[in-house]
Order: C-alpha cells, then sequence, then structure tokens
C-alpha cells in the first residue's frame, strides 16, 4: 500500500467505521466527529495536524484493539449508535447528515 492511497491499513471490525468518518470532509464541520478522532490518541491527532487519514495510519494497533471493545466508544462508530456522537455513522447513506456527491 502506498503512503498517499487513502486507505486505511487496520481497523478493527467493530470501529471500521472510523474509516468513512476520516476520508470524508465532513469530519472538518461536525464536532462530534472530531472529538471521536481526537480520543483516538490526543497526542497523534495533534502531532498530525487533526488529520484522520494521518493518525490512523500511525496509531499503534493495540489502541485500536482497545477502543473495538471499549463499550463508550463502541457506540459512536456503529450505524444508528447512540452517545455523545450519536452515531456517526449510517449503513446505506454513510456519515450522518451528509448527503452524496
Amino acid at each position: 500500500m502506498t503512503p498517499d492511497s487513502g486507505k486505511i491499513p487496520y481497523l478493527p471490525e467493530p470501529i471500521a467505521g472510523l474509516e468513512r468518518i476520516a476520508l470524508n470532509l465532513w469530519w472538518r464541520w461536525d464536532r462530534r466527529a472530531r472529538l471521536l478522532l481526537r480520543n483516538i490518541d490526543p497526542t497523534l491527532w495533534s502531532a498530525t495536524r487533526h488529520n484522520p487519514v494521518a493518525m490512523l495510519r500511525q496509531v499503534d494497533p493495540n489502541r485500536l484493539a482497545q477502543l473495538s471493545r471499549a463499550k463508550k466508544y463502541l457506540p459512536n462508530t456503529r450505524p444508528g449508535g447512540r452517545g455523545p456522537a450519536g452515531g456517526l455513522v449510517r449503513k446505506p447513506g454513510g456519515i450522518r447528515g451528509h448527503n452524496p456527491v
């Protein structure tokens, strides 16, 4: 995989929805999405200058595995989930509030 391919190399299934969030610029305008991404690794979030794709490529896989088991984090990355981010990912239409182009 080349560094600029736009894909995230590894995301556990329970948090796979993060890739859709990271690859869509919609996260820039949604505070809940930014918090969701920042909470993965606040230090790395700052180091990557708030670039979710770069951060997800560099984050420790153990951290991703930990998040995939975290009950407080999961509802925000699953279709129709509940929680502070209100379930940012939906099955057919992608991200809630997003109109496909």
